[in-house]
């Protein structure tokens, strides 16, 4: 709750290495989740917080998957708050996600997906995304749409930035693949 951000943003330093974790989830029956290797670095000076996280998951639900965020403010209590944030995940498949993630994603999104992006914050909103995503077995809800969009493979390096009247994004290297092989462009 918002007591244990408070206390978590107002400690010093708290390091986890080589721990074990598991996630109990009331809400949802069936065993806990265990985490193990689990590597925490949090450092708190004023109003800059770095976290450092990456963890052993349950097979099927995320291979090397890390977080590293580096931010001024609070992204938990507001939106004026700035930084940077860095993710990887390998083998990360949706449906497998514990309840507290799958029910912020709408109920028909499915697929599995990699990715390592690199992203730019300011006032709690992305100005630049950058790095690598792959997906296969996307099941794309869409809005207006009878059923989600199917995409059997996708991928390639994106390049977002956000702009004054919009937003651009480059994809080089492209994969896409609907139905059959899929078919890789230029840029």
């Amino acid at each position: 709750d918002e007591k244990f951000v408070s206390w978590l943003f107002q400690q010093g330093r708290l390091e986890i290495e080589n721990g074990e974790m598991q996630w109990f989830d009331h809400r949802e029956a069936g065993p806990a989740l265990h985490l193990a290797q689990v590597n925490l670095s949090l450092r708190n000076n004023g109003d800059r917080h770095r976290l450092v996280f990456n963890a052993d998951f349950p097979d099927g639900m995320c291979d090397e998957c890390s977080v590293v965020l580096d931010v001024t403010g609070n992204p938990l209590a507001s939106s004026d708050w700035d930084g940077d944030i860095y993710l990887r995940a390998a083998h990360v498949n949706i449906g497998a996600q514990p309840l507290i993630v799958r029910e912020k994603l709408p109920d028909s999104l499915r697929g599995k997906f990699a990715l390592q992006l690199r992203s730019e914050w300011e006032q709690g909103r992305p100005v630049s995304v950058r790095g690598s995503v792959k997906v296969s077995g996307l099941r794309l809800p869409v809005p207006g749409w009878e059923a989600p969009l199917g995409i059997r493979e996708a991928g390639g390096d994106v390049s977002w930035r956000a702009q004054r009247a919009g937003w651009r994004i480059d994809v080089a290297n492209p994969l896409l693949g609907l139905e059959g092989a899929p078919w890789a462009g230029g840029h």
